[in-house]
Protein backbone atom coordinates (compact mmCIF):
# COMPACT_ATOMS: atom_id res chain seq x y z
CA UNK A 1 0.00 0.00 0.00
CA UNK A 2 2.91 2.46 0.84
CA UNK A 3 4.71 1.07 -1.99
CA UNK A 4 1.65 1.97 -4.06
CA UNK A 5 1.17 5.87 -2.31
CA UNK A 6 4.84 7.07 -2.72
CA UNK A 7 5.84 5.16 -6.35
CA UNK A 8 2.71 4.31 -8.98
CA UNK A 9 0.41 6.82 -7.89
CA UNK A 10 2.33 9.95 -8.98
CA UNK A 11 4.06 8.04 -11.77
CA UNK A 12 -0.17 7.63 -12.96
CA UNK A 13 -1.22 10.74 -12.04
CA UNK A 14 2.34 12.44 -14.39
CA UNK A 15 0.72 10.43 -16.77
CA UNK A 16 -2.55 11.68 -17.29
CA UNK A 17 -1.47 15.67 -16.90
CA UNK A 18 1.15 14.76 -18.89
CA UNK A 19 -1.09 13.72 -22.12
CA UNK A 20 -3.59 16.52 -21.36
CA UNK A 21 -0.83 19.01 -21.69
CA UNK A 22 0.04 17.41 -24.58
CA UNK A 23 -3.38 17.27 -26.38
CA UNK A 24 -3.44 20.92 -25.01
CA UNK A 25 -0.39 22.22 -26.31
CA UNK A 26 -1.01 20.07 -29.89
CA UNK A 27 -4.30 22.11 -30.47
CA UNK A 28 -2.21 25.38 -32.07
CA UNK A 29 -0.54 23.13 -34.44
CA UNK A 30 -3.21 21.26 -35.80
CA UNK A 31 -4.60 24.08 -36.62
CA UNK A 32 -1.52 25.81 -38.25
CA UNK A 33 -1.24 22.51 -39.92
CA UNK A 34 -5.14 22.30 -41.18
CA UNK A 35 -4.47 25.95 -42.49
CA UNK A 36 -1.01 25.00 -44.53
CA UNK A 37 -3.15 22.06 -46.31
CA UNK A 38 -6.49 24.61 -47.05
CA UNK A 39 -3.29 27.31 -48.28
CA UNK A 40 -2.13 24.97 -50.48
CA UNK A 41 -5.00 23.00 -51.75
CA UNK A 42 -6.28 27.05 -53.04
CA UNK A 43 -2.99 27.57 -54.53
CA UNK A 44 -3.67 24.67 -56.70
CA UNK A 45 -7.20 25.59 -57.52
CA UNK A 46 -6.08 28.46 -58.39
CA UNK A 47 -2.99 27.72 -60.81
CA UNK A 48 -5.82 25.75 -62.34
CA UNK A 49 -8.47 28.18 -63.02
CA UNK A 50 -5.79 30.76 -64.72
CA UNK A 51 -4.62 27.72 -66.68
CA UNK A 52 -7.50 27.04 -68.24
CA UNK A 53 -8.35 30.78 -68.77
CA UNK A 54 -5.54 31.24 -70.46
CA UNK A 55 -5.86 28.34 -72.66
CA UNK A 56 -9.36 29.19 -73.30
CA UNK A 57 -8.47 33.00 -74.24
CA UNK A 58 -5.49 31.42 -76.40
CA UNK A 59 -8.21 28.93 -78.39
CA UNK A 60 -10.49 32.19 -79.03
CA UNK A 61 -7.28 34.47 -80.31
CA UNK A 62 -5.32 32.34 -82.36
CA UNK A 63 -7.94 29.43 -83.49
CA UNK A 64 -6.95 28.68 -86.90
CA UNK A 65 -4.86 31.23 -87.10
CA UNK A 66 -1.23 30.81 -88.76
CA UNK A 67 0.09 31.57 -84.95
CA UNK A 68 -1.50 29.23 -83.52
CA UNK A 69 1.58 26.57 -82.63
CA UNK A 70 -1.15 23.66 -82.76
CA UNK A 71 -1.73 24.68 -86.82
CA UNK A 72 1.72 25.13 -87.51
CA UNK A 73 2.26 21.35 -86.09
CA UNK A 74 -0.78 20.05 -88.08
CA UNK A 75 0.39 21.82 -91.08
CA UNK A 76 4.56 19.48 -90.55
CA UNK A 77 2.60 16.75 -89.99
CA UNK A 78 0.53 16.76 -93.18
CA UNK A 79 3.94 17.60 -94.91
CA UNK A 80 4.72 19.42 -97.99
CA UNK A 81 2.38 19.56 -101.17
CA UNK A 82 6.44 19.42 -103.10
CA UNK A 83 6.73 15.69 -102.05
CA UNK A 84 7.96 13.19 -104.06
CA UNK A 85 4.91 11.28 -104.29
CA UNK A 86 3.38 14.20 -105.19
CA UNK A 87 5.96 15.36 -108.09
CA UNK A 88 5.59 11.41 -109.17
CA UNK A 89 2.21 11.38 -109.87
CA UNK A 90 2.45 14.60 -112.07
CA UNK A 91 5.26 13.15 -113.97
CA UNK A 92 3.07 10.30 -114.41
CA UNK A 93 0.09 11.92 -115.43
CA UNK A 94 2.12 14.21 -117.81
CA UNK A 95 3.58 11.01 -119.53
CA UNK A 96 0.20 8.95 -119.72
CA UNK A 97 -1.42 12.36 -121.50
CA UNK A 98 1.20 12.50 -123.92
CA UNK A 99 1.11 8.72 -124.76
CA UNK A 100 -2.62 8.43 -125.34
CA UNK A 101 -3.07 11.66 -127.06
CA UNK A 102 -5.39 12.46 -124.43
CA UNK A 103 -6.16 15.58 -126.03
CA UNK A 104 -6.57 15.18 -129.79
CA UNK A 105 -8.66 11.56 -128.60
CA UNK A 106 -11.21 13.11 -126.83
CA UNK A 107 -12.23 15.99 -129.24
CA UNK A 108 -11.05 13.71 -132.90
CA UNK A 109 -12.12 10.06 -132.20
CA UNK A 110 -15.52 8.99 -133.83
CA UNK A 111 -15.97 5.94 -131.44
CA UNK A 112 -16.29 7.96 -128.21
CA UNK A 113 -20.11 7.92 -126.93
CA UNK A 114 -20.35 11.22 -127.09
CA UNK A 115 -23.59 11.62 -124.54
CA UNK A 116 -21.65 9.98 -121.96
CA UNK A 117 -18.41 12.00 -122.39
CA UNK A 118 -20.63 15.47 -122.65
CA UNK A 119 -22.32 14.76 -119.30
CA UNK A 120 -19.35 13.67 -117.98
CA UNK A 121 -17.88 16.53 -118.91
CA UNK A 122 -20.54 18.76 -117.20
CA UNK A 123 -20.14 16.78 -114.16
CA UNK A 124 -16.45 17.30 -113.82
CA UNK A 125 -16.89 20.70 -114.49
CA UNK A 126 -19.22 21.36 -111.49
CA UNK A 127 -17.04 19.62 -109.41
CA UNK A 128 -13.98 22.05 -110.68
CA UNK A 129 -16.50 25.13 -110.06
CA UNK A 130 -16.81 24.32 -106.57
CA UNK A 131 -13.39 23.50 -105.96
CA UNK A 132 -12.21 27.12 -107.49
CA UNK A 133 -14.83 28.74 -105.44
CA UNK A 134 -13.67 27.06 -102.21
CA UNK A 135 -10.09 27.54 -102.78
CA UNK A 136 -10.14 30.81 -105.08
CA UNK A 137 -12.73 32.67 -103.54
CA UNK A 138 -12.73 31.65 -99.66
CA UNK A 139 -9.21 30.83 -99.31
CA UNK A 140 -7.41 33.31 -101.31
CA UNK A 141 -10.10 36.41 -101.63
CA UNK A 142 -11.51 36.21 -98.50
CA UNK A 143 -8.45 34.41 -95.93
CA UNK A 144 -11.41 31.62 -94.75
CA UNK A 145 -9.62 28.40 -93.67
CA UNK A 146 -10.79 25.28 -94.96
CA UNK A 147 -12.05 24.07 -91.53
CA UNK A 148 -14.51 26.75 -91.63
CA UNK A 149 -15.83 25.39 -95.35
CA UNK A 150 -18.43 22.75 -94.03
CA UNK A 151 -19.58 25.28 -91.38
CA UNK A 152 -20.23 28.37 -94.01
CA UNK A 153 -21.36 25.86 -96.89
CA UNK A 154 -22.20 22.59 -95.76
CA UNK A 155 -23.51 21.58 -99.03
CA UNK A 156 -21.25 22.44 -101.14
CA UNK A 157 -18.22 20.09 -100.64
CA UNK A 158 -21.01 16.64 -100.99
CA UNK A 159 -22.35 18.17 -104.28
CA UNK A 160 -18.34 18.15 -105.47
CA UNK A 161 -17.83 14.69 -104.29
CA UNK A 162 -20.94 13.79 -105.94
CA UNK A 163 -20.63 15.27 -109.22
CA UNK A 164 -16.88 13.86 -109.12
CA UNK A 165 -18.09 10.18 -108.96
CA UNK A 166 -21.03 10.24 -111.46
CA UNK A 167 -18.88 12.14 -113.94
CA UNK A 168 -15.86 9.64 -113.27
CA UNK A 169 -18.42 6.74 -114.36
CA UNK A 170 -19.57 8.94 -117.20
CA UNK A 171 -16.13 9.65 -118.47
CA UNK A 172 -15.61 6.04 -118.29
CA UNK A 173 -18.38 4.86 -120.20
CA UNK A 174 -17.84 7.55 -123.04
CA UNK A 175 -14.33 6.80 -123.56
CA UNK A 176 -14.13 3.08 -123.21
CA UNK A 177 -14.38 2.32 -126.80
CA UNK A 178 -11.05 3.92 -127.09
CA UNK A 179 -9.10 2.45 -124.07
CA UNK A 180 -11.31 -0.41 -123.15
CA UNK A 181 -9.76 -2.00 -119.73
CA UNK A 182 -7.30 0.73 -119.03
CA UNK A 183 -10.23 3.58 -119.60
CA UNK A 184 -10.32 4.01 -115.63
CA UNK A 185 -6.49 3.67 -114.97
CA UNK A 186 -6.20 6.45 -117.48
CA UNK A 187 -8.81 8.40 -116.49
CA UNK A 188 -7.21 7.93 -112.19
CA UNK A 189 -3.56 8.80 -113.62
CA UNK A 190 -5.07 12.09 -115.15
CA UNK A 191 -7.54 12.96 -112.31
CA UNK A 192 -4.54 12.64 -109.56
CA UNK A 193 -2.27 14.58 -111.52
CA UNK A 194 -5.08 17.57 -111.55
CA UNK A 195 -5.44 16.85 -107.59
CA UNK A 196 -1.15 17.32 -107.20
CA UNK A 197 -1.32 20.15 -109.59
CA UNK A 198 -4.07 22.00 -107.49
CA UNK A 199 -2.18 21.09 -104.27
CA UNK A 200 0.80 22.45 -105.23
CA UNK A 201 -0.95 25.89 -106.13
CA UNK A 202 0.47 28.61 -103.64
CA UNK A 203 -1.41 29.53 -100.68
CA UNK A 204 -2.07 33.00 -100.64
Amino acid sequence: MNLYITCIKPLCILGVKSSRAFAILERPFAFLLDYKMAEADAEVLRRRVQQKVATELHDEIYKGTSKDPRTKLLKRKHGSAYSISNILWMVLALITFYMTDFYLTVLYDPSIRRTWLNFGVILIGVNLAIGAFLIVWLSWVKKIPSDDWETLYPAAIPIATGSFALGAVSLTIGLWPVWNIFTPVILFVQSMGVVVFIAMLPNF
